[in-house]
Formats: C-alpha cells, sequence, structure tokens
C-alpha cells in the first residue's frame, strides 16, 4: 500500500509527522507519480477478496477512506481492526457506512478466511 503523505506509525508514540511533509514511496515505487502509485494500488485492491484495515486508536486517513469507499463500491468487504472514530468526518453517509464495518481481530478473519 502506499504510505500516505508525511506520516508514520511508531508504536508506541503513535503518529509521527515529519517536518517536510513530502510523499514517501516505497522502494519498488520511486520514479512513479503519486497517481501511478494509486492506481496501481487500487488495480491490486480491485482483484483483492477483502480489504483488512489497520487503524490504530480508530484513525483513518483521508487516503484510506477513498480506498475503503473504492472497496465497498466494487462490492469487496472491508473489516477494520479498531472502530472507527466518528469525529474524523461528520458526514452522516460516511458515518453510517462506518458503523456498518464489521471490527474482528485479524487472527480470527485468517481463521475464517482458511
Amino acid at each position: 500500500m502506499a504510505p500516505d503523505k508525511g506520516w508514520l506509525y511508531k508504536p508506541p508514540t503513535r503518529l509521527y509527522f515529519p517536518e517536510d511533509k513530502q510523499f514517501r514511496p516505497l522502494p519498488s515505487e520511486v520514479g512513479m507519480s503519486v497517481r501511478q502509485i494509486e492506481d496501481s494500488f487500487l488495480l491490486a485492491l480491485s482483484r483483492s477478496d477483502f480489504v483488512y484495515v489497520v487503524n490504530p486508536g480508530g484513525h483513518v486517513g483521508e487516503t484510506v477512506s477513498m480506498e475503503m469507499g473504492f472497496a465497498l463500491a466494487l462490492g469487496i468487504p472491508v473489516y477494520l481492526q479498531e472502530p472507527v472514530d466518528l469525529s474524523l468526518d461528520l458526514d452522516p453517509v460516511w458515518q453510517e457506512t462506518m458503523k456498518s464495518l464489521e471490527v474482528i481481530p485479524i487472527e480470527k478473519l485468517v481463521g475464517e478466511v482458511n
């Protein structure tokens, strides 16, 4: 998955925001535009059986929200590690969609898939 612009998850301190906020491609994505990286990710996502969102503290950023919406529009099930913090977006449609997603530990999901 393409990393979001300018933040990294570093346990136990949670989110770390570097000063420059530059997009950081993965080594395999060097030389690709941000659009090419996202298009490549969405193509891979469209071939998925399900999406598991790791969202520590209930955080879901703009890019992940878009990717979740893309998966849901294609009928691909989306599962969450933790309930989404509904204060992140006050749009009632977004909130209802987030409430409808199943929160499930990854171990349980893996057991159901296998």
